[in-house]
């Protein structure tokens, strides 16, 4: 935004642009990674019972007793205690969910009501201070801002480029659910 106003673009055109690419960003990149993330999840459940079987007829399970007795305990653990434990873990993940979903629209529409209003909150902070310290303040709130501004894109660029790469390694590998883990990369890094 201040790149735009420096060239004498109106703040409230340059917030629109900025906010009007910032959509069409998040729909592009969705509307790239959703297909890919559906295939690969419809996929991996088409491919469970698949797995299932591959784990009954494994070496692994005869360490284990085989068979009858995996079974025979994954009974004795799917008592009613526990799966109300589970799904009380569920619905905790659920809620957790939906607390990070509202956070996220919380902070954006406040990014966005700052950027619109940032001239009126620097000039009502600046005028805080001091009136013979006031122009220095105004230099330092300037400077904070370009360097939250400059973390901030490098943040989101380290993001998607560990994303990216996570990706372009397991295609290459041949990692099965390549899209969904490198999703997971980069909302996690």
């Amino acid at each position: 935004v201040m790149l735009m106003t420096r060239r004498g673009m109106p703040r409230w055109l340059a917030v629109l642009i900025l906010i009007l690419g910032l959509v069409l960003l998040v729909c592009g990149g969705l509307g790239l990674i959703i297909p890919v993330v559906v295939s690969e999840g419809s996929e991996f459940i088409e491919n469970a019972p698949g797995y299932w079987e591959r784990l009954m007829s494994s070496s692994l399970l005869e360490r284990f007793g085989g068979e009858s007795k995996v079974l025979e305990q994954a009974q004795s653990f799917l008592t009613g205690e526990n799966i109300s434990a589970a799904l009380g873990g569920f619905l905790g993940g659920v809620a957790t969910a939906a607390g990070a979903i509202g956070w996220f629209v919380t902070c954006l529409v406040l990014a966005l009501f700052i950027l619109g209003g940032h001239d009126r909150i620097r000039g009502g902070a600046v005028r805080l201070v001091a009136a013979s310290k006031r122009e220095r303040a105004g230099e330092l709130l300037d400077q904070i801002l370009q360097q939250v501004g400059a973390y901030l894109i490098g943040a989101l660029t380290i993001g998607l480029v560990a994303g990216a790469s996570a990706w372009i390694f397991m295609a290459i590998v041949g990692i099965p659910y390549a899209a969904i883990l490198a999703v997971i990369v980069a909302l996690t890094d």
